[in-house]
């Protein structure tokens, strides 16, 4: 974006300036604007103070946004417009840039896609804008649209790789191009190892394996998928979902006659992790009767679902696991 005097958005990447910290999770306070647009930096950062503390949705589920976040924007988006009547061309890239911004954040995204455009159009060629218009194009499963912006913003910077290359998988996932999407998380962890988001993503796709595995599981894939996760929680030991795939790990792979530690230990996360949840988590129950099976603690095992489908009687996990102990009671297995 224009030159100023304390920095540019256009020199985003330079090793010598750099004037963001992240393409993903923008921060304007991060930025190097000029100080005449702080009457619109000011609000959008309150706003995303605001949004980063507030609950994520639930897949599948609308995103929401509180009536303060939402007149913040408004406000950044109304004093926007006041300086793009005023300034001259030099900064009116970074007006439409941050009103862009505004819009996406409030959940306008065709109007966020005008602005991203409009600053395109005034300064070609900035690979956060273009960035931001693949995030959009994402949200609106326009991926193939999408993959084309990361692609070109690859093309102009090899900052914030790992960011660009974990949306271009969250695409191809989208677009059911499954191979694709685990050999750029691959790449990732290669190249970047402690990207966090595309480790998690990797591991997810492990999960998804090692779960249609069956009861039977390759030695070697299983003690991968411990160490990998027990790296993850290390570095964040609130993580719940990797704790989640941790504690399945340890249950599946285990042998009681020769491993009966791994199973306690994976039963012992679980419990917590359920507990936790006032056994909401189905999951989590289903790891915790798995396991106490596994131990021939039948009487136990009965009372965890039992407890698990008070909270959720329609869990197919649940469900499927009370069947075992009708079948088991009836002597068929």
């Amino acid at each position: 974006m224009a030159e100023t005097s304390t920095g540019s958005l256009t020199r985003i990447g330079s090793q010598e300036t750099p004037s963001i910290r992240s393409f993903l999770n923008f921060d304007p306070s991060q930025a190097s604007f000029s100080k005449s647009l702080d009457p619109v930096i000011r609000p959008i950062t309150a706003a995303v103070r605001i949004l980063s503390n507030e609950a994520q949705p639930v897949a599948g589920q609308a995103a929401t946004i509180s009536k303060v976040a939402k007149a913040h924007l408004e406000n950044a988006i109304a004093q926007a417009k006041i300086l793009e009547s005023k300034e001259n061309r030099g900064l009116k890239d970074e007006i439409a840039f941050l009103q862009g911004y505004a819009y996406e954040e409030l959940g306008e995204e065709e109007k966020a896609l005008d602005y991203y455009k409009k600053s395109l159009e005034l300064r070609a060629g900035n690979p956060l804008v273009m960035f931001r218009q693949g995030l959009v194009l994402k949200k609106l499963n326009r991926c193939n649209d999408a993959l084309a912006k990361f692609k070109e913003v690859r093309w102009l910077t090899t900052d914030y790789e790992q960011e660009v290359l974990y949306t271009t998988a969250q695409c191809l996932d989208a677009l059911q191009r499954g191979a694709e999407a685990t050999a750029i998380l691959q790449e990732i962890s290669q190249k970047h190892p402690d990207y966090a988001p595309a480790a998690r993503m990797l591991l997810e796709r492990n999960m998804l394996s090692f779960d249609a595995s069956g009861k039977r599981l390759d030695r070697a894939f299983a003690a991968k998928l411990e160490k990998d996760l027990s790296s993850l929680i290390a570095e964040n030991p609130g993580d719940g979902q990797a704790a989640l795939m941790l504690a399945k790990v340890l249950v599946r792979k285990s042998d009681p006659l020769v491993s009966m530690d791994d199973i306690i230990r994976g039963q012992s996360i679980a419990e917590k992790l359920a507990n936790q949840s006032d056994f909401h988590d189905d999951q989590a129950v289903r790891v915790i009767f798995d396991a106490q099976m596994k131990r021939g603690d039948t009487p136990s095992a009965e009372r965890t679902v039992t407890r698990g489908l008070a909270q959720n009687p329609e869990s197919k996990l649940l469900l499927d696991a009370a069947r075992q102990l009708e079948i088991l009671k009836e002597g068929r297995i």
